[in-house]
């Protein structure tokens, strides 16, 4: 489904409407392999989980019961896939083939947008690296450190809903299997904790996949709802 429910859209909660506009099948956003139906996409289940993930305002966080589908409307989920490579060893440690191969998840890319993501040497420092895509792209280059990253999800000309960015840091190890990916505090949109706390992932099998890269991991924005209901 696109990143947000517009308003004059057909919606439909079962699966004929298709995954772009089925509510039943948000689920999906979780995993490819959590279908329509399971006792976890059912309306109190989604419910919850946007209440977790989009932070809707104004949710009643005590009563999973009182559903109303119009609380979904224009709620934003996006986020991507990512596999992290770490600089692999050369005897002056020259090589600089760290790299992040990224996979988008969910937002504008079924919908004429696409995603951007940029690789800064610090938060708020120079950019060194910008890739894009709505299937798989790979920024490549880096050499052992701590890299600021943003993700990007544009949405098509004349959206309702501006574009979204979240942040979260990345950290390329030396010739081993210390990568990380965190959080990022300061950004409400980041991967953090319900109480606004840091995340650190460690993506598994580094430097074991295909080219060196780890398995992928998926981080979600979570951004607020936008606009008023009618």
């Amino acid at each position: 489904m696109p990143g947000y429910i517009k308003k004059n859209n057909p919606v439909g909660i079962g699966s004929s409407s298709g995954a772009e506009t089925s509510l039943n099948l948000i689920a999906n956003i979780k995993s490819p392999s959590v279908a329509q139906n399971y006792p976890d996409s059912n309306p109190v289940d989604l419910k919850k989980w946007f209440q977790k993930y989009a932070i809707i305002p104004n949710l009643n966080n005590g009563v999973y019961t009182n559903v109303k589908w119009s609380e979904f409307y224009e709620s934003a989920i996006f986020g991507c896939n990512i596999a992290i490579k770490n600089e692999s060893y050369e005897r002056y440690g020259r090589n600089d083939d760290g790299g992040l191969q990224v996979t988008p998840i969910n937002g504008s890319i079924n919908s004429g947008g696409g995603f951007t993501l940029r690789v800064f040497d610090a938060k708020g420092g120079s950019q060194l690296a910008v890739g894009n895509g709505t299937t798989t792209f790979t920024v490549a280059g880096f050499n052992t450190s701590t890299y600021y990253v943003t993700l990007t999800n544009t949405h098509p000309s004349g959206a309702s809903v501006p574009s979204m960015t979240f942040g979260f840091y990345w950290k390329c190890d030396y010739n081993g299997t210390g990568g990380q990916l965190r959080s990022d505090p300061a950004d409400a949109n980041s991967f953090n904790t319900s109480g606004g706390n840091m995340i650190t992932v460690s993506p598994p099998n580094q430097g074991s996949g295909a080219g060196g890269y780890s398995t992928a991991v998926t981080l979600l924005s979570r951004p607020l709802s936008y606009g008023a209901l009618p």
